[in-house]
């Protein structure tokens, strides 16, 4: 651990974070790994750090957080497109499927 900040009422955890983030790249010539527990909210700081010249990114995610595959091409049908595809929960086997691409033998 380099460093240690409070986190004001102004900011969340993540803006510190990544703030923190971003100062130690101006200062470290070797690329930067970085580790998050899942009090971060993992989308917006993933997405954030993609801009910085980080080697890698490890973030944890909350066990009962639902993440949503893509959604599938329009049916032709009445009514509106569906906006999400199936359903991907890391606590739940059944949703979990087979990974794109792959087929089962």
């Amino acid at each position: 651990m380099l460093d240690v900040q409070r986190v004001s009422t102004e900011t969340t955890a993540s803006q510190v974070a990544l703030a923190q983030v971003k100062a130690l790249g101006q200062f470290c010539a070797t690329p930067i790994i970085t580790g998050l527990d899942r009090a971060y909210d993992a989308t917006w700081v993933w997405c954030q750090l993609s801009g910085l010249s980080i080697k890698g990114r490890l973030i944890r995610l909350k066990l009962n957080r639902c993440l949503y595959r893509a959604a599938p091409a329009p049916t032709g049908q009445r009514g509106a497109p569906r906006k999400d595809g199936d359903k991907l929960q890391a606590n739940d086997p059944t949703t979990h499927g087979q990974p794109a691409g792959q087929q089962v033998v």
